[in-house]
């Protein structure tokens, strides 16, 4: 199984990323995204990623925008929707 895909905006909040990888052995490429969360979206849309981790008004903005989001659903659910 190939491993996680997890995009992130490298700030103070990642850091716990970092530290699960360094110290616990986490298995997930960790793809940072500094140019920020609204380029996640884009990389979720596009099956780029598996989970995103970033800043909550991009989460927002992209759900203002009514984005369709295939890739983040409930399992069984056909609505698109975040997780926050």
């Amino acid at each position: 199984m190939p491993p996680l895909r997890v995009g992130y905006v490298p700030e103070h909040f990642s850091t716990p990323l970092h530290f699960a990888q360094t110290y616990y052995s986490l298995s997930a490429d960790l793809i940072p995204f500094p140019s920020g969360t609204g380029h996640m979206v884009t990389a979720l849309r596009a099956g780029e990623l598996d989970i995103a981790i970033g800043l909550t008004e991009g989460w927002i903005a992209a759900i203002a925008k009514n984005l369709p989001l295939d890739q983040i659903t409930d399992a069984g659910s056909s609505e698109n929707e975040f997780k926050l």
